[in-house]
């Protein structure tokens, strides 16, 4: 659960928009932080400091003539083997007061409105607060010669970052290198690859105690230890000298450790102790009032003691507390492999394979998944997981995971469809999704529009979606979806358009975020069934054996609206590919646009497409340009769309000038007879 922030553009807007709990100084310091009074360098007892009441201020240094914070020093944030410069500060001496300016920051857009919002200086210490727009993130640390040693966290953090102030003679940070390797990445890397790699990483950590490397040193020593169920004393040996080496980067990082250690023991029996004292010592120094957060973060650590506790009442209050986790957040998940575990010891595989059927079958969770070590300390293979204790016959196995994915994929829509009165006269919103079945950043698109779908079924909207060859080569692209991309000057997918405008704001994103895309699109879409237009369309189409007639008029077009022109789709209601992505089955896949992919123009206010079209001609059409494509690419499709035999007929008019579409209509289900 506990993951540092990431190295690289990605990773400083997480840094500034994630959450947190702060513990300063190990003194305290939020009371005295407006003020200069040197007195301010006494032990106290433990205070909570309020960043927004943070002023830039100086403050006296009685006791040297020729303070070591003087200087120029690079503020770095550190993460695995990189290290990122934030800004420059520039500490000066005036008349006993240290003063602090920024002189730069690096040319990049998260930090372009980063600006000092306080210093605050105490005996070996200092704390630097930052603002960046309307988020917030603070440096503390503790002054070790030319460095100084501490942690990152920002305001809506739980787990800091290490990160150093380092003396430099630089001027500016224009031309600096965002990812910098940290000195002494190669002599790490070496221990960890050596016969001894235990040996030569503590023989590191004693040569380079400055070094944020430790970190990563001193963690692969634990995940090694108890990967081999050492006995507890010696992984409480590690433990106690983990926190030892984060107590001189400040009590930050110590907490950190308490965090890290109950992570890597709980639920081993072997640990118990050792995770029921850090814990312990998390709560001690987290106080009686905790953030939300940090709240959140005990309550679950609680709930993972409970489930591995030998008392069966405990057992059964921690499975409670951790259902209730995963209603909240149902891919959390660490604690679905948790709890799926704990359904397997306990004798309960239908319980278990719930839980791993539904991880495997939803697109992209089942990799994602693997990066959750299992109690045995391997990754979590869910896939392997579900199959093991499902227990059928292997040729059916894809099949019983149609059905989860179907029963699971849109999991955070509403039971209740709500009423919605169509009013005469409206216009039916039109909806077009630019998508791919190689596409993994379309999955959150594709399953949000699918969302709304089923709560604003037809005839209230109409979607449709057209693939495309992007980033790779899709068995459900057709030559007129292309087109149609073209028209939108598309660059990449997802694409969305509605009523002929692309949408603003994100849509891409993996299955995680298609709750979030889901509610501003079904809000946007909600707000627009109910418009009122002047143009009118009569959709008639009828199927005979295999040959599909269509008839379309459009009237009641505005004389401004010259530029319009009327098209149509071809449309199926639904594909079952396994695709790449992970979607199983594909809704509304536009397969052909009948009358051509520009229509034909409106004269006096109307227009008229009647076309006929053969479904086996069709057919063929789309398979002689995918074996096209094969041979154009030296390459093989794994599977080729089947021939339609169920199939919507779409109308619509869009002015061309604008790319506005006025109206929109659908055709009843046609299905070929037998």
């Amino acid at each position: 659960m506990i993951d540092t922030v990431l190295l690289n553009r990605c990773s400083v807007r997480v840094l500034l928009l994630s959450v947190s709990f702060l513990i300063l100084f190990a003194g305290g310091c939020g009371n005295n932080s407006s003020n200069n009074d040197s007195s301010n360098n006494n032990e106290s007892a433990d205070t909570d400091l309020d960043l927004s009441s943070l002023t830039q201020q100086a403050q006296t240094d009685e006791n040297r003539e020729e303070s070591p914070w003087v200087g120029r020093w690079e503020l770095m944030l550190c993460n695995q083997t990189r290290q990122t410069p934030l800004a420059l500060l520039q500490i000066e001496n005036r008349a006993g007061q240290l003063q602090v300016r920024m002189l730069d920051k690096p040319p990049i857009p998260e930090l372009e409105k980063l600006d000092l919002a306080g210093v605050y200086f105490r005996k070996e210490g200092i704390l630097v607060a930052f603002q960046a727009g309307e988020n917030k993130f603070s440096f503390e640390g503790t002054i070790h010669g030319d460095v100084v040693l501490g942690s990152i966290f920002s305001d809506r953090e739980v787990s800091p970052s290490p990160a150093r102030m380092l003396k430099t003679s630089v001027l500016n940070m224009q031309g600096v290198d965002f990812q910098q390797v940290i000195e002494g990445t190669k002599q790490y890397e070496a221990a960890l690859a050596s016969t001894d790699a235990v040996a030569s990483l503590n023989r590191f950590i004693d040569e380079h105690p400055d070094n944020p490397l430790i970190f990563l040193a001193i963690e692969k020593i634990l995940d090694r230890a108890i990967a081999e169920k050492a006995p507890a004393k010696q992984v409480s040996e590690i433990a106690e000298r983990m926190k030892k080496l984060a107590s001189r980067w400040g009590a930050n990082l110590t907490a950190r450790i308490d965090i890290d250690i109950v992570e890597k023991t709980v639920g081993k029996p072997s640990y118990r102790e050792i995770t029921l004292g850090y814990f312990g010592e998390l709560k001690k120094m987290v106080g009686q009032t905790p953030t939300d957060m940090v709240k959140k973060l005990l309550h679950e650590f609680q709930a993972r003691v409970d489930l591995a506790d030998a008392d069966e009442s405990k057992q059964k209050a921690g499975e409670a507390a951790i259902r209730e986790i995963l209603k909240e957040n149902p891919f959390y998940l660490k604690l679905d492999i948790t709890l799926a575990e704990y359904y397997e010891k306990k004798g309960e595989p239908e319980k278990a394979l719930k839980i791993y059927s539904r991880l495997a079958a939803l697109p992209g969770v089942a990799s994602a998944a693997r990066s959750v070590r299992t109690s045995s300390g391997e990754p979590a293979d869910v896939v392997k997981k579900a199959r093991t204790l499902w227990g059928g016959k292997e040729a059916d196995f894809e099949a019983y995971l149609d059905e989860v994915y179907q029963k699971e994929i849109y999991f955070f829509i509403g039971k209740q469809k709500p009423e919605i009165e169509l009013r005469q006269g409206r216009r039916v919103t039109f909806v077009e999704l630019f998508t791919g079945s190689a596409c993994q950043p379309c999955v959150a698109a594709d399953i949000a529009l699918g969302g709304v779908e089923k709560m604003l079924p037809v005839p209230d909207f109409i979607a449709v979606r057209y693939h495309q060859h992007i980033p790779g080569p899709d068995p459900l692209t057709v030559s007129p979806g292309e087109a149609r991309f073209s028209y939108y000057s598309g660059r990449g997918t997802p694409l969305m358009a509605i009523n002929g405008h692309p949408t603003g704001g994100e849509l891409g994103g993996l299955l995680f975020s298609a709750q979030s895309h889901y509610e501003g699109l079904y809000s946007r879409i909600n707000n627009l069934i109910s418009q009122i237009s002047l143009v009118s369309i009569d959709l008639q189409a009828s199927l005979e054996k295999e040959t599909l007639t269509i008839h379309a008029k459009a009237q009641g077009i505005p004389p401004l609206r010259r530029a319009s022109r009327l098209r149509l789709l071809i449309v199926d209601p639904q594909i079952h590919y396994v695709a790449r992505n992970g979607i199983r089955f594909h809704e509304m896949v536009v397969r052909d646009m009948p009358g051509g992919h520009e229509g034909v123009p409106v004269s006096g206010g109307k227009a008229e497409l009647n076309v006929v079209r053969s479904l086996p001609k069709l057919q063929a059409e789309i398979i002689k340009g995918l074996r096209s494509l094969e041979e154009n690419r030296g390459m093989k499709f794994d599977f080729l769309p089947p021939e339609l035999k169920r199939l919507h007929v779409i109308a619509f008019v869009q002015d061309d000038a604008s790319h506005e579409v006025l109206q929109s209509a659908i055709s009843p289900l046609l299905t070929v007879s037998p």
